[in-house]
């Protein structure tokens, strides 16, 4: 009728007048409407609440405060403080659980509830003098909530045997000591850790034996910790691996500052299922960090993650890739080469340590929020992201997705009258 179709136009003239108020948003371009409103902050891990709220672990001041403390918070949506949470125990790494989250402390772990606050129902220090919390690397979640710590720490289990230093070590949903499980020992310290799709591990550090066999500093073990002698990496001179990505094929990208053999130090690599360096990928991909004070080719990369079918974007403490100026987050192929697709504008500006030292960027990780959108966070003051400069944006930014063309509007929604058929 006439009346229905004088609706259908008008709902589509207001329609098409509101979608007009929001400018275009390229992909990656900063999202003014998120500001962090901290005068101190040097993020390791963020993640998002099922009601949109972020739990945010790292050194962390608040306006007023006098000194950062490594802590987990909670921000609203837009960035701002949550002033209903106080503060939970953190710092490093949050990892999900079963509705829950882990997250590294200081040398220790800590579980929180869904919504942030300290679960004290798990508990390192409840293995009494069987367990002691040593030089702390990173851990895995099994599906029971028990953990497989990684690094250097002190086992005293007489009962079984197991008495020294252990590289992994398997600890129960409470906090205790698992004493059901093999307890695993190398020559040095284990800093990184990551599950593989197998249910197997991979881990790097400062190792040049495990289980009394010669391994090569980056190291595969079995489900139950057992060494994978059909593994074997390049001899791990220096530096360590932060982060790795297991592939389709087998392979492992493997990020950090790592010199191998007496080579240059590299920051990504890929290594072939049985552990070699894979001679098709662009292992000698440069990152630079320009202030650094002795070693400027120690610019590692702390995060890698998958971009489509043949991209990945990689975070970390570089300033320059390939000689090109990336301000701690990048994009490569899959071969190991840069590209100029995104993130080619100056990125992360220059963050001073709490206690003096020299100027520098580290991005330490992306991740995609459920609007889309993608937060990056880290150690950066300032992020300027190729078109505009934002130099109140610092250890947390919010990043614009894939819904290009213009600006959301999640308050508002909109309906056809009658429905077209």
């Amino acid at each position: 009728t006439r009346s229905a179709m004088t609706k259908l136009c008008i709902t589509v003239a207001a329609l098409a007048g509101v979608a007009t108020v929001g400018a275009a948003q390229q992909l990656f371009e900063v999202d003014p409407g998120f500001t962090v409103q901290l005068s101190y902050a040097a993020m390791g891990s963020v993640v998002e609440l099922s009601d949109g709220r972020l739990l945010a672990s790292g050194s962390i001041r608040y306006p007023g405060e006098v000194n950062a403390s490594s802590r987990t918070t909670r921000l609203l949506p837009s960035g701002a403080r949550d002033f209903s949470f106080d503060s939970s125990p953190g710092g490093g790494p949050i990892r999900p659980w079963n509705g829950k989250w882990y997250v590294g402390g200081g040398q220790g772990v800590f579980r929180l509830n869904g919504d942030g606050e300290w679960d004290m129902s798990f508990d390192l220090s409840s293995s009494g003098p069987m367990f002691n919390i040593g030089q702390g690397g990173g851990f895995c979640v099994s599906s029971g909530g028990g953990l497989l710590l990684a690094g250097s720490h002190v086992v005293n289990d007489t009962a079984r045997g197991f008495v020294g230093l252990y590289q992994l070590v398997w600890i129960t949903h409470t906090g205790a000591l698992d004493t059901t499980r093999i307890h695993r020992k190398g020559n040095g310290t284990l800093w990184s850790i990551e599950e593989l799709p197998d249910g197997k591990f991979i881990a790097g550090g400062g190792v040049t034996q495990f289980e009394g066999r010669p391994v090569g500093g980056i190291i595969r073990v079995h489900p139950d910790g057992a060494l994978d002698t059909t593994f074997m990496s390049p001899h791990l001179d220096y530096g360590l691996p932060y982060t790795y990505l297991p592939l389709a094929d087998g392979k492992v990208l493997v990020g950090g500052a790592m010199r191998f053999n007496g080579g240059d130090t590299l920051s990504l690599v890929r290594l072939l299922p049985n552990g070699e360096m894979d001679p098709a990928f662009n292992n000698a991909l440069q990152t630079m960090q320009n202030d650094a004070p002795v070693t400027p080719e120690f610019a590692e990369i702390r995060s890698i993650t998958p971009w489509g079918p043949d991209r990945y974007i990689i975070t970390g403490a570089f300033t320059h890739v390939e000689g090109e100026v990336r301000g701690g987050i990048a994009m490569i192929d899959t071969s190991g080469y840069l590209v100029d697709d995104h993130f080619t504008g100056p990125g992360g500006g220059p963050f001073l340590s709490q206690v003096g030292g020299y100027p520098f960027v580290s991005l330490v990780g992306i991740s995609p929020l459920s609007s889309g959108k993608y937060l990056i966070y880290g150690r950066y003051s300032g992020y300027h992201d190729g078109i505009t400069n934002y130099p109140g944006q610092q250890g947390i930014t919010r990043l614009h997705g894939s819904g290009v063309g213009m600006a959301e509007h999640e308050a508002v929604s909109f309906s056809l009258y009658p429905n077209p058929a």
